[in-house]
């Protein structure tokens, strides 16, 4: 590319003597990196490095040997495969480190990258802002400030190679510069491929190719009026879509899955950048972190990989000298608007400084401060990022080209001084005051004999691995094991996987933990378990001590069910699932873990707590048509909780009695079938243990004796309790009357027998067929057997507190009604009849089954106290 440049580049010799300096600088600043290439991985323990070590593999396995999609990973998700259409998106900048792979492993050829990287992209800035300024000095500042800048590095220590790659950010703006200049089919051909290059993610071409082509266009709106220039754009624009376009269409087309993707991973307000933090050096600046600041430093930063925002001093007053001393030239102001509107986007939805959202009050009421951002992400292309703080890299390109203007106007200002020397001191000033972490933060390769051993039995054998605990830390551990080892894996995220895209791992992580011998699900037999693990074709379970919830229980109880580890290191223990013994038909629970408080007794059944949702996993060997059966604890308040099957809502509940649901019947295939509870009222703070307090304000006094734990202290935030979860084969239970077009009862309980003088309970469990119009009360009434009225109760839901009005369409309620029977009763049979009637008008609703509005319920066995 840079033997064609004009003699004014001065060509080959200072372009290498920058790239040798920066080299030089990236190597010293991520020691000890460059003496461990073999040991280590550049970034943080936890970063994404692992991840990018498995993709460099993988696109030289599936791209370079075999000649397929690198977005079709048959080698997750055993046995169904992934599809992930990021995965091409990233290709202009993990096609060089695969080709190095050919020759190096996965691991080195990463490592070198990211030492590559840094320098490389200084040294495109070099030439670029050499062909802005004509003057080397003012180059090798723009080269540096850009290559060097805090955000690229903070992408550094984060291990994102797909970010830290941006020579394609210099070379496209290098050469729609020139193009605009004098048009020319080198300058086409160059702009096309420096934006494909600059698209190796999925942000950046809203984020830099968007912005800095309408800059440069605006910055020269007056060659635009040549038709050579206007046919060459147009060029451009048709052979950078021809080259993008296979790499990005098939995200385009599944828009709406990675959008959602994002959102049910979260994090946009997190991952923007704090204002404070654009004038605070990093928090893991050596000699910030000992300083009383190292607290301030660390709230403007909430994601040091992704939030820093730091712009530089020395940066600032150069870009700053440089508008000043070029004012009024359009070309400048077009840079001075990037830096600006970059500037403002990176900061996000929401205005923050030092951690917390700036507010104003409003009619008496505080708002958040929203920022452009917020409505910037609504629109094609931006709707796929949650992180606005990589606005940052197109604010520090932008940056450096002002500062190398302002150094090409100070230099020739200065007598006092050489200018290499004033150079030279503004570079050590700058690298010195924007350094992220010191010694640079590097991730373990875990090349250990249990990846050795198992790479030895995946040789004849493809049954998959899982790795777990499922979770961060051992996922990305278990995708560079798999460059290791080559088995597929039950589940494996990459580049995020897609929302509910690892329901079989997920699973199964939850299947391989201990817990109590009673439960609110059937605990599976061991038989039971290797049955689940081998419908998913899993041969191996490796755990991994460092992912996060690892407990040495878990480990222990692997070991109870598939014998001693068949190979074990410090951090790792390798199990073989051997296969089941025999074949069987019952359901297999599975709770996740981390959702569901420990088990408490309640009467005869242990009961869970939720707090917000939480997941129950069922396996079903074969597909079964059937309902959910279970028992729900509200806590002090009633709480609307929808259970959704498989991501299906399929009934919703007004909890607010101790009572059974059921679920309506259900169709579940074979597998894994995935039930959630969502409290939708959101969750209460209870203080200590309910069962203490003998009852609630909306259930009255618990109908069971239940034993309580007065040492149990402390608030928590709960939803409801679940106990007795069972799956019933067979269709639902048909309701047993329908009162008027909005109310049907489902289910009626009572004891079968009860003491004169005490009350009798009567559940009665309902659904709302449509909203109710109006406001009813229910009654029973205890009958003798000459059909005389003995005793009564007229009332409303929840010791009326939960008016009919209140009812949604769909909603399923149960309560009980307390009738209190006479001290005199003599003993005998009585019948219990159900009404509805309209408190305001005293109109019985009518009901099929039943005459005048009443139905009978069934018979009652009253005993002398």
């Amino acid at each position: 590319m840079f033997e064609r440049l004009p003699q004014r580049l001065a060509g080959w010799r200072s372009v290498l003597a920058a790239f040798a300096f920066y080299q030089l600088l990236a190597i010293l600043l991520t020691l000890p990196a460059i003496a461990r290439l073999s040991t280590a991985l550049v970034g943080q323990l936890g970063s994404d490095a692992h991840e990018n070590v498995w993709f460099i593999w993988w696109v030289r396995e599936s791209l370079l040997r075999s000649a397929a999609s690198p977005a079709l990973i048959s080698i997750l998700n055993h046995p169904a495969g992934q599809y992930v259409p990021l995965a091409l998106t990233q290709l202009p900048a993990f096609i060089l480190p695969a080709i190095l792979a050919l020759w190096i492993s996965p691991a080195a050829a990463y490592n070198l990258a990211m030492l590559l990287a840094p320098a490389l992209n200084a040294a495109a800035m070099f030439v670029f802002t050499l062909d802005l300024t004509q003057r080397r000095l003012a180059a090798f500042w723009g080269g540096l400030l850009f290559g060097f800048s805090p955000a690229l590095w903070g992408h550094m220590t984060g291990g994102h190679l797909n970010i830290v790659w941006l020579v394609g950010f210099p070379v496209f703006a290098f050469f729609l510069r020139r193009l605009l200049l004098a048009g020319g089919w080198r300058n086409v051909t160059g702009t096309a491929f420096g934006a494909l290059l600059a698209c190796g993610h999925p942000n950046l071409p809203a984020y830099f190719l968007l912005p800095v082509a309408l800059a440069l266009a605006w910055a020269h709106a007056d060659q635009l009026r040549e038709a050579r220039v206007r046919a060459a754009l147009l060029a451009a624009l048709a052979l950078a879509l021809a080259l993008i376009m296979p790499l990005y269409w098939p995200m385009l087309a599944a828009a709406r899955s990675v959008s959602e993707t994002n959102t049910h991973v979260g994090g946009v307000v997190s991952q923007s950048v704090d204002l404070l933090s654009l004038f605070m050096p990093p928090p893991g600046h050596p000699l910030l972190r000992r300083s009383p600041l190292a607290a301030l430093a660390n709230s403007a930063v909430e994601t040091p990989y992704e939030s820093i925002g730091y712009a530089g001093y020395a940066a600032l007053l150069t870009a700053v000298f440089g508008v000043w001393a070029l004012r009024g030239q359009r070309a400048l102001r077009a840079w001075l608007v990037l830096l600006l509107a970059a500037g403002v986007l990176m900061l996000g939805p929401l205005l923050k400084v030092g951690g917390a959202a700036l507010a104003v009050t409003v009619e008496g009421r505080a708002q958040s401060i929203l920022l452009p951002y917020q409505a910037l992400a609504q629109l094609p292309l931006f709707q796929w990022s949650r992180a606005p703080a990589r606005f940052a890299l197109t604010f520090h390109f932008a940056l450096a080209v002002l500062g190398a203007y302002g150094v090409a106007q100070l230099l020739p200002r200065l007598r006092a001084a050489p200018a290499w020397l004033v150079v030279g001191a503004l570079a050590a000033f700058s690298i010195g005051e924007r350094l992220v972490a010191l010694p640079f933060p590097l991730a373990l390769q875990p090349a250990s004999p249990v990846l050795n051993t198992l790479a030895a039995k995946c040789t004849n054998s493809s049954r998959a691995v899982v790795n777990i605990p499922a979770g961060y830390t051992a996922n990305y551990l278990g995708l560079f094991g798999q460059t290791v080892h080559h088995c597929p894996l039950l589940g494996g995220r990459v580049f995020r996987g897609v929302p509910n895209g690892e329901t079989s791992l997920d699973f199964v992580d939850a299947l391989l933990r201990p817990g109590p011998a009673q439960d609110i699900v059937s605990r599976p037999t061991t038989e039971a378990v290797k049955r689940a693990l081998q419908h998913y074709a899993v041969g191996y379970v490796f755990l991994q001590h460092l992912g996060e919830g690892y407990s040495e229980d878990q480990r222990n109880w692997l070991r109870s069910t598939f014998g001693e580890p068949a190979a074990a290191g410090d951090v790792e223990s390798l199990f073989a699932a051997t296969p089941a013994l025999t074949n069987g038909t019952l359901p297999v629970w599975a709770l996740a873990p981390g959702q569901w408080s420990d088990a408490q007794q309640w009467g005869s059944a242990p009961a869970r707590w939720f707090s917000g949702s939480a997941r129950i996993y069922l396996f079903l060997p074969q597909p079964q048509r059937g309902h959910l059966a279970f028992t729900a604890i509200p806590g002090l308040q009633l709480h609307r909780v929808e259970m959704l099957v498989n991501g299906t809502a399929a009934a919703a509940y007004a909890i607010g009695d101790w009572a059974p649901y059921a679920s309506p019947t259900l169709d579940l295939p074979a597998g894994v079938n995935v039930i959630e509870f969502a409290d939708r009222s959101g969750t209460e703070n209870l203080w200590g243990d309910l069962r203490c307090l003998g009852g609630t304000p909306l259930a009255g006094k618990f109908a069971a004796d239940v034993a309580c734990n007065p040492h149990l202290k402390g608030a928590r935030a709960v939803s409801v309790a679940l106990q007795a979860v069972k799956f019933v084969p067979g269709p639902a239970q048909p309701p047993l009357a329908q009162f008027g077009p909005e109310l049907q009862l489902l289910n009626a309980a009572w004891p079968l027998e009860v003491s004169s003088g005490t009350d009798l309970q009567v559940l009665l469990g309902w659904q709302a067929l449509q909203k109710p119009g109006a406001d009813y009360t229910f009654f029973i009434h205890v009958k003798d057997a000459a059909g005389q009225l003995v005793a009564q109760h007229d009332g409303q839901p929840l010791a009326n507190n939960f008016s009919t009005l209140q009812w949604h369409a769909g909603d399923q309620i149960s309560f009980h009604l307390r009738v209190p029977l006479p001290a005199q009763l003599p003993a005998g049979n009585y019948h219990l009849v159900l009404g509805v009637y309209n408190a305001q008008t005293g109109t019985r609703l009518d009901t099929a089954q039943g005459t005048d509005g009443l139905l009978q319920l069934g018979a009652v066995r009253v005993r002398a106290p």
